[in-house]
């Protein structure tokens, strides 16, 4: 779905859709982990400004970065690094730039 969507709040809305209903999914069932539970995901965990969500959908949907499968996150293209989606444990102790 293209992410045209300017208002703060239909933004934080589609993110959180994206999330529930494709990213945590991917992340949760990937055969090539350990399955997990999404209701073990603590909504309250989503701490993402509706700018920061809004170009990070654009940027998805116009393929500047790509899905790297499973849940496991993004990277650009043709790069090998990838951005994680998910933490897991009680705490994520690192952050990605």
């Amino acid at each position: 779905m293209s992410c045209i969507i300017d208002d703060p709040e239909n933004i934080l809305a589609e993110f959180s859709r994206r999330l529930w209903d494709e990213w945590l999914p991917a992340f949760c069932f990937d055969p090539a982990r350990e399955v997990y539970s999404i209701e073990g995901f603590k909504p309250e965990s989503i701490k993402v400004m509706s700018q920061d969500a809004r170009d990070f959908m654009r940027a998805l949907d116009s393929r500047i970065v790509v899905d790297a499968g499973g849940g496991e996150g993004t990277k650009l293209l043709k790069a090998k690094r990838l951005n994680k989606y998910f933490g897991l444990g009680r705490k994520v102790l690192y952050r990605n730039p």
